[in-house]
């Protein structure tokens, strides 16, 4: 721990020559909790001329009053290290890129022994270091952004219901789901329903979806209910029957098809010429 402070300390007090990567954006989720892995995804731009590879390291604050951005660190007020120097992001001359790169995530973690278990809005750093060879580690550039951090969280209530209840293969099942959250966090829905269409594994998102069984069988549908940092699931089994037979109407004494009223039209007119 000792030598994270010193890299710390050592990264903020060297001066920097002209900074040529900076950070343009950070996607964060919208907050985290103790113990619970979080994933970030940086914008970095490399303004100058030349290649370039630094190191990106960030940090976790409990935001304070009057501190400005990222000011914790230089206070000694420092909460909880969420990761260590991350080596070799290479950025092309006058490039922006992703980083991580495709659909990989950075992660990090909010340790909950240094921030009080009430909600609270945290701050997140992230540092740009120079990593060129045979130089001294140059503290670059930096962005802050808010977070909000909880030390615990309630699960999600979630269960749900379908109608017909005892449904035919290729009969249209109308489903319901119902949740709620003791934090007062907002509950999405998504569903596994069990079988596979034509798109692969059947699923759907929402509280009301429709979806239809077949062959006729017991299908084990899913619902899985998310306030944003935990889940909770929901499995029920849903026993489908045969197909429902096609019912023909009944016709009346006068439910004569319009082909047939045609010709016998026509019968009656050529009957009637013939009269004399």
């Amino acid at each position: 721990m000792r030598s994270c402070w010193a890299l710390l300390l050592a990264l903020l007090l060297i001066p920097t020559a002209s900074a040529a990567v900076r950070i343009d954006d950070a996607v964060l989720p919208e907050r985290t909790m103790a113990g619970k892995p979080f994933p970030v995804n940086l914008t970095l731009t490399n303004d100058g001329r030349e290649p370039r590879t630094v190191w990106l390291f960030a940090a976790l604050y409990e935001r304070q009053e009057g501190a400005g951005p990222c000011g914790p660190a230089v206070g000694g007020r420092f909460k909880t290290f969420t990761h260590l120097l991350q080596e070799n992001v290479r950025i092309p001359a006058g490039a922006t890129i992703a980083y991580p790169d495709g659909d990989d995530r950075w992660l990090h973690l909010y340790r909950s022994e240094h921030v009080a278990p009430a909600p609270a809005l945290a701050e997140f750093c992230v540092f740009v270091a120079n990593a060129s060879q045979g130089q001294m580690l140059q503290y670059e550039s930096f962005r802050s952004f808010e977070l909000p951090v909880r030390g615990v969280n309630a699960k999600p209530t979630a269960s749900f219901t379908w109608s017909p209840e005892r449904p035919g293969a290729t009969q249209d099942v109308a489903f319901r789901a119902e949740g709620s959250d003791a934090d007062g966090d907002p509950v999405t829905f998504s569903w596994d329903f069990g079988h596979l269409n034509a798109s692969g594994r059947a699923r759907a998102v929402g509280s009301s979806p429709t979806t239809f069984f077949y062959p006729p069988g017991d299908f084990v549908v899913t619902l899985t209910a998310s306030d944003g940092l935990e889940e909770t699931q929901v499995a029920r089994t849903i026993a489908v029957g045969e197909a429902p037979a096609r019912q023909t109407p009944a016709r009346g004494p006068f439910d004569v098809p319009l082909p047939a009223l045609v010709a016998l039209a026509a019968l009656a007119l050529a009957a009637r010429a013939r009269r004399p």
